[in-house]
């Protein structure tokens, strides 16, 4: 039998909030979420449904098939600062080394991943470097906007 999870309310690392649903994009001002770890808010029958969903996937890792159900199943957003980018999926994995980010929808469209030090396109993928080639950071990419990752990179840490 499988222990479920229960909310503690001495548990003080949930933090709760005032912000839309990120996965039922559920908005109701009266219903406060929980803001998970890697940026996400939700109710728990949200991340119940999510997370259900999680058992039926099959992969080489025990983390990345949930890496990749986040990656393919997250909600698009509107990048407000860079002019001509809407619908480009919330979630991407570090194009380098796989770590997944999430874009704060302020600034540039240009993330630093903290684990390998790069700096990447959250649109196209691109290094910055590669991306500011064709496109300012503040603009729609060239190539537009790169589609859900399919897998998730994996990195030598070199």
């Amino acid at each position: 039998m499988e222990d479920k999870k229960k909310y503690d309310p001495g548990d003080r690392t949930l933090e709760f909030v005032n912000k839309q649903d990120d996965i039922t994009l559920d908005d109701d001002p009266d219903s406060l979420r929980a803001e998970m770890s890697f940026g996400y808010t939700a109710i728990p029958q949200s991340l119940s449904k999510l997370f259900k969903g999680l058992k039926q996937l099959k992969g080489p890792g025990p983390h990345s098939d949930q890496r990749l159900h986040l990656l393919q199943n997250c909600p698009t957003v509107t990048l407000p600062q860079v002019h001509g980018v809407t619908a480009c999926p919330s979630m991407r994995a570090c194009p380098t080394c796989g770590t997944l980010l999430e874009h704060d929808k302020t600034a540039c469209k240009n993330l630093f991943c903290p684990r390998c030090k790069k700096e990447f396109c959250f649109v196209c993928l691109k290094l910055k470097s590669e991306c500011t080639k064709t496109s300012s950071p503040y603009k729609a990419c060239s190539a537009g906007v790169a589609p859900r990752q399919t897998s998730i990179p994996t990195w030598s840490g070199n």
